[in-house]
């Protein structure tokens, strides 16, 4: 005996109505699963490679699949620098990016990503990431003050950040003896030298090229060529200024790596020994630990989430990984985020504690989400959409029997192929601008 929508399995009772998304699941949903599926919309998909739908849009700010590499914003269109990286297998068999730590690899997304997560906004930042290396690389960071100084610092100092001063007489550019141009990697210009490598351009000749592109006087074009000039990531041109900012920089002639750390800036990176995550909030610094039990080979789920008090909120950050909450604590937040600064994926905002690892399916909140929602980040899978008009996931799918969306009319299964008869009814427009079956008890329809 067939299951009948809109009569009962006599044929009495015909229902006189319009009928869309009809889920049938082989489990009981409890009440966060239908509260999911009472706000989502599966769209129309598209041919573009990127989902045709996104959970929680309402509150969505950007999405980074990371489709063939790409860093696209599948959301709005806040794409990454740089455009593409390299890639490997991801959490779904789809692809990854693959960040490497002694390439210096990072994306960097654009000031509107962040721009209304500062202060103490509701956030949630979530993302796969397989970590291939335990040596305290960011997963992701942005945000940060340095308490003092304009946007690019005393002058002259073209190429520096805030609380740096150009040393004009530090090398800018190195090159080794067979023609590869290395970075310092921390080491001093006197090491670097003893290493046999030569010196090409002085940082003050560098940073007098480069004026004559940007801005002069110490506005946003310094910062730009401090960002994107990637041959000054790693040179000794920018040693700290002589008054106190509030972060911590080795001397070059003893540093191996980078200590800056920011005011006020928000992120999460991993610690230096298997399983240790280090949570950055303004002042904080929270250490968690996973435990060494953990596959790390495989790719997990780490989520973030601030709930703030100036919207309602109980000022609760928490730590959840693989869809579990793993640490909480009430924290008074005020991010600060100063205009055009970008936010980054595996290195800090000053370019050092770079990760080796691969990063996937990333997506950022303005609003905390709830336990429940981040089980279902967690358990959805996000496939490549196809050119049928069905949605490409679906919602819950490992109890998920049959889902019919009725497109254009149609009773197809999406899910498998489990279709209904007739093939085909009248149409109304559906619950979400689609289209939706159209019953009516003196016709009969069923």
């Amino acid at each position: 005996t067939a299951m009948r929508l809109g009569t009962d399995a006599t044929y009495d009772r015909p229902l006189t109505g319009a009928l869309d998304e009809a889920y049938i699941y082989a489990s009981a949903l409890d009440a966060s699963a239908v509260a999911v599926l009472y706000g989502s919309v599966s769209a129309a998909p598209t041919v573009t490679p990127v989902p045709t739908s996104h959970l929680f849009e309402g509150s969505l700010v950007a999405y980074y699949p990371f489709v063939d590499g790409t860093t696209q914003d599948a959301h709005h269109t806040w794409h990454g620098t740089p455009e593409t990286l390299a890639t490997t297998e991801g959490r779904d068999g789809g692809t990854a990016i693959v960040l490497d730590a002694d390439h210096g690899d990072s994306v960097w997304l654009p000031w509107e990503v962040v721009r209304d997560l500062d202060g103490d906004a509701d956030r949630t930042l979530c993302l796969w990431a397989r970590i291939d290396e335990w040596n305290g690389g960011y997963l992701f960071h942005y945000g940060g003050s340095y308490d003092g100084g304009d946007e690019c610092g005393p002058m002259p100092n073209g190429i520096c950040q805030v609380g740096e001063m150009l040393d004009g007489n530090a090398c800018g550019s190195w090159q080794s003896g067979n023609g590869v141009e290395p970075s310092t990697n921390g080491m001093s210009d006197d090491d670097m030298r003893a290493a046999g490598h030569s010196c090409t351009q002085t940082c003050e000749e560098i940073d007098t090229r480069h004026r004559e592109s940007g801005d002069a006087t110490g506005g946003s074009g310094c910062s730009e060529i401090y960002n994107w000039y990637g041959g000054l990531k790693n040179t000794n041109c920018c040693p700290p200024a002589s008054h106190s900012y509030s972060y911590s920089y080795a001397p070059a002639s003893r540093r191996r790596r980078l200590t800056t750390e920011l005011y006020a800036s928000f992120g999460l990176r991993v610690g230096t020994e298997e399983g240790d995550l280090v949570i950055i909030a303004d002042s904080t610094q929270a250490a968690v630990s996973l435990g060494r039990h953990i596959d790390w080979r495989d790719f997990h789920h780490f989520c973030l989430t601030y709930d703030g008090p100036s919207r309602g909120g109980n000022s609760a950050l928490a730590l959840y990984f693989d869809g579990e909450r793993s640490w909480q604590e009430t924290i008074g937040l005020d991010t600060k985020i100063e205009e055009g600064r970008w936010m980054s994926l595996g290195m800090d905002q000053m370019m050092s504690y770079p990760l080796t690892a691969a990063l996937d399916e990333v997506y950022i909140y303005a609003r905390a989400l709830d336990a429940s929602a981040v089980a279902v980040l967690y358990g959805s899978v996000s496939a490549a959409p196809t050119v049928t008009p069905v949605p490409t996931s679906h919602l819950f799918e490992g109890s998920l029997v049959a889902y019919y969306p009725f497109v254009d009319g149609t009773t197809q299964d999406a899910h498998h192929t489990w279709h209904g008869t007739p093939e085909t009814l009248a149409t109304t427009e559906g619950r979400d601008g689609g289209t939706a079956i159209v019953l009516d008890a003196d016709h009969g329809d069923s």
